[in-house]
């Protein structure tokens, strides 16, 4: 029964009428006959809660015996990313769900990385102290579409790569179940009116030693989401808890 209990909680719900009782337990309304599961988020779990288009996502990534448990999890893919951006400097997070319905997801990154020495580029550990000042709490402003930069992968000087870089700031990305991307960064990026504040920032690793080997970000947002033909989706009341390793 517990088990059973524990899977109901990490099922997505889309729709407009939820209500938060101290912040932590979020309800459904249902239909006459129907019945309502509560998604608890607690200050553990990891999350994403936003209203897009009018319309409330809530996505719990649930662990039973430090595996992740139902149809949100969080990857190490960033496959919903925009594949003509250089995002090798934007470490991240993305809590993706995939069931019959599609696939949907969010992603949160933050760039441009500066220390030195992060897994995915040089088999080296972060910094304690890299990472906690890069995602220390603050307002931060969102990121935009720059000039194009060609390179090389390592081992293969006559393979060249064009993409476009991204200026400091966040990214938002989402993924819907069309399979169409919407980010901050594409059509006008414009962001009047928008705000990012990370109020938590969870670095792992050993601080003496000052070794991280990444983070959790808790963080509250409101932005506007653009798809590659300039259509724009509000974005409003959102907040997460996202995990991502460097």
């Amino acid at each position: 029964m517990k088990k059973q209990k524990l899977k109901l909680l990490s099922v997505v719900f889309v729709v407009s009428g939820f209500f938060i009782s101290c912040g932590k337990e979020v309800s459904l309304e249902t239909k006459a006959g129907e019945s309502s599961s509560p998604i608890i988020i607690s200050d553990t779990s990891i999350y994403i809660d936003i209203t897009l288009a009018g319309k409330r996502i809530v996505g719990v990534q649930q662990v039973i015996n430090n595996s992740p448990f139902g149809p949100w999890g969080l990857t190490w893919d960033f496959g919903l990313q925009d594949t003509t951006l250089y995002t090798a400097n934007f470490p991240g997070a993305q809590l993706e769900k995939n069931d019959a319905s599609g696939t949907q997801a969010f992603t949160f990154s933050k760039g441009r990385i500066y220390f030195h020495g992060t897994n995915f580029n040089q088999q080296i550990p972060a910094s304690y102290q890299s990472v906690d000042s890069f995602f220390t709490p603050g307002n931060y402003s969102f990121c935009h579409i720059a000039n194009d930069t060609i390179y090389s992968p390592p081992g293969a000087p006559s393979v060249i790569i064009k993409k476009k870089l991204l200026t400091d700031g966040i990214n938002l990305s989402w993924l819907d179940t069309e399979g169409n991307l919407w980010q901050t960064c594409a059509g006008t990026g414009d962001q009047t009116g928008s705000n990012f504040t990370i109020i938590k920032n969870e670095v792992t690793g050993n601080p003496a030693g000052n070794i991280s080997g990444g983070t959790i970000v808790t963080a509250v947002f409101n932005c506007k989401l653009y798809d590659k033909n300039g259509n724009v989706k509000t974005l409003s009341n959102g907040r997460f808890r996202l995990g991502l390793w460097l």
